[in-house]
């Protein structure tokens, strides 16, 4: 039974505390060479692909070649961990021929005299499928992971849920606040992983992890998961004082302060939007050694409409990085590329408006393009009656929306 507290996430990206380094100790990239560092790995069942003929059931780790037409990217080395319809089983029975929810568990890492303790990871589940979230309880799609220090009470720090807590299901997306319901937003997974970070309060001489899964979603309900990772804190010589950005009209200006400096080499500046990945937009050479406060600035001239996150990556001469917090600065956002007039459709037409000209990508329930349109503009009507019912996506290169067809 998992100990009742609250997530702790630091942010997806793994943001690390102004003035320390986090040093890996502890990994497990699921290649074949790739066993725990240290400690070892136990599976709740062995693993296996089944359903062959598309594979349509599997816990396994895998390469994206063995579980086509689904793929998965952002993710370490060439293999990873991915699951779907797990209650087929091996043989690829019927539903429930085993459980849907099995676990992984990490036993015996060492942590003896390591403070500052953080978890990350990498987590991924299909954009064009539907999940189950708590209307669906006990059978929820969703992901986890606990630890525990010196076989105590394991506790939770990662957890995995559907955004949409009603019968209609959704995405998956990261759950910060712990109550099990995906909190959406930058948060929502999808084919591409997303990394996060925990922190793994207290100390003591051994540390267990474990990973759980539960998926009886079919295709296309894949999850995924790779590059587990364990790390403790160190301090930097670098101490960030102040970090501030804010719009300078249509420009963000971004400054900060060191309070003290020793063999600090530069700060680059980095900077994504709320569905992109970070970017390095500017690198500013740091005073190398200081006593007193030292006063730095940078002018972004090119922000995006819409959301733009801020962060800054100190580095030593002796190659370790430190990142500030994070701080926000929106602009107003243009209008949609695209809006979809009516969704469920009953009459076999896609109704949508577009707003500025576009390209146009109709995905079906397996992910592959089904029907397209170069430099749209104005009122479209899409023809779907001769395509089955189920949920399909309509995709632009600034966003992509769901589509129910009856």
């Amino acid at each position: 039974m998992y100990k009742k507290l609250p997530i702790i996430i630091l942010f997806i990206t793994g943001f690390i505390q102004a003035g320390t380094a986090q040093t890996q100790f502890w990994f497990d990239n699921f290649e074949d060479s790739g066993l725990p560092s240290s400690g070892s790995r136990t599976t709740s069942i062995a693993e296996f692909i089944s359903c062959t003929s598309p594979v349509l059931s599997y816990f396994k780790r895998v390469t994206n070649t063995e579980i086509s037409p689904i793929s998965f990217s952002n993710f370490s080395g060439s293999k990873f961990w991915a699951g779907m319809d797990i209650d087929k089983g091996p043989a690829c029975g019927a539903n429930n021929t085993i459980s849907a929810g099995q676990s992984i568990t990490w036993t015996g890492i060492n942590i003896a005299g390591k403070g500052g303790l953080t978890f990350r990871g990498f987590f991924g589940a299909n954009s064009v499928a539907t999940f189950q979230g708590l209307p669906f309880l006990p059978a929820a799609d969703t992901m986890s992971v606990a630890y525990r220090i010196d076989g105590g009470a394991w506790i939770k720090i990662v957890g995995v849920h559907c955004n949409d807590n009603t019968t209609a299901g959704g995405p998956l997306g990261f759950d910060l606040n712990g109550d099990r319901i995906g909190d959406g937003g930058i948060y929502t997974l999808s084919n591409s992983m997303s990394e996060i970070t925990a922190n793994i309060p207290g100390t003591g001489t051994t540390l267990d992890l474990r990973f759980n899964i539960f998926v009886n979603n079919q295709q296309v309900g894949a999850l995924a998961f790779d590059n587990f990772r364990l790390f403790n804190s160190t301090t930097l010589p670098v101490s960030l004082a102040s970090f501030t950005a804010r719009k300078q009209d249509e420009l963000v200006a971004l400054s900060w302060s060191t309070a003290s400096e020793q063999n600090s080499k530069n700060f680059i500046i980095q900077q994504k939007t709320e569905t992109g990945t970070w970017n390095d937009i500017g690198v500013v050479a740091a005073s190398g050694n200081s006593a007193s406060l030292r006063n730095y600035n940078y002018l972004h001239r090119t922000p995006a409409r819409g959301v733009n996150y801020y962060r800054i990556a100190q580095t030593d001469l002796d190659g370790k990085t430190s990142f500030s917090e994070v701080k926000l600065v929106s602009f107003t956002p243009s209008p949609e590329t695209f809006v979809i007039l009516e969704n469920p459709i009953s009459n076999g037409v896609l109704k949508v408006q577009v707003n500025k000209p576009t390209d146009l990508f109709l995905y079906d329930m397996e992910g592959r393009l089904i029907w397209q349109k170069r430099q749209v503009n104005g009122l479209m009507a899409i023809p779907v009656k001769m395509y089955s019912r189920g949920v399909y996506t309509l995709k632009s290169k600034e966003g992509n929306r769901k589509v129910v067809v009856q």
